[in-house]
């Protein structure tokens, strides 16, 4: 609380707001090549599913992460149980985010297949799923095996330590991201390509157009242009 009330104290004294940057997809393509990061344990399956996800989905930390451990919450986080695979594509339902703190609405947003790709986000949340079989649909949708034969919930603090190491090992300055850089890079990314900008905000279940200062206002017609255009962007880089 008290450090809330520092920001924003902050913000109403107008102090600079310093930024990460955003992640790329040729960043994600570079760490995933880093041959001297190992890809194959359990616990790196699982943060690369949330990575991509989290890119293409613009999610906050708060919505595929837990503070602590054992501060899960089946009513705040996202849920085995509510991730959906349909045939091509995946729909994510989340009943809590900053936006949305007394459940008043549900939010679903989507993630399409990229067949063959190394930023396949389907194929990552798949393996990531594999490392937890069992998990109940009300447990964590991303869980990490514990020792003693059970599943953690992934922390925002192992998630955003294992980004840094990543960044770190191809020569990167882990300094200028954070687990928001996910979000961000996934929005600015979009907007690149042209998304319309109410289908961007719309996608990330922002409640402010504070955002919009760098998009250009158009009215969106279809809620999956969005994650087709990504796969579709994706799919044709080499």
């Amino acid at each position: 609380m008290v450090h809330r009330c520092i920001m924003g104290l902050k913000r109403l004294c107008l102090t600079p707001v310093k930024r990460k940057l955003p992640i790329t997809p040729a960043l994600l393509m570079r760490m995933r090549n880093c041959p001297t990061i190992d890809w194959s344990t359990p616990t790196m399956v699982v943060v690369w599913g949330a990575m991509l996800i989290a890119f293409f989905c613009f999610l906050r930390k708060d919505n595929f992460t837990v503070d602590k451990a054992d501060a899960f919450n089946s009513r705040r986080h996202l849920c085995r149980g509510d991730v959906t695979f349909g045939q091509t594509d995946v729909t994510f339902t989340f009943r809590h985010s900053k936006t949305n703190q007394f459940h008043a609405r549900v939010h679903r947003t989507k993630a399409v297949r990229i067949a063959g790709h190394l930023l396949d986000p389907i194929q990552a949340l798949v393996n990531a799923f594999k490392v937890c079989p069992h998990a109940d649909p009300s447990g964590p949708a991303f869980a990490i095996p514990t020792r003693d034969g059970g599943m953690a919930p992934l922390t925002h603090r192992l998630f955003v330590e294992t980004l840094r190491t990543c960044l770190r090992k191809i020569g990167v300055n882990p300094s200028e991201f954070s687990g928001h850089s996910f979000r961000r890079g996934g929005a600015t990314f979009a907007h690149r390509m042209g998304v319309p900008p109410l289908l961007i905000k719309l996608m990330g279940d922002w409640s402010s157009d504070a955002y919009m200062a760098y998009i250009d206002h158009t009215t969106p017609s279809d809620l999956a242009r969005l994650p087709r255009a990504l796969a579709k962007a994706i799919a044709a880089m080499t």
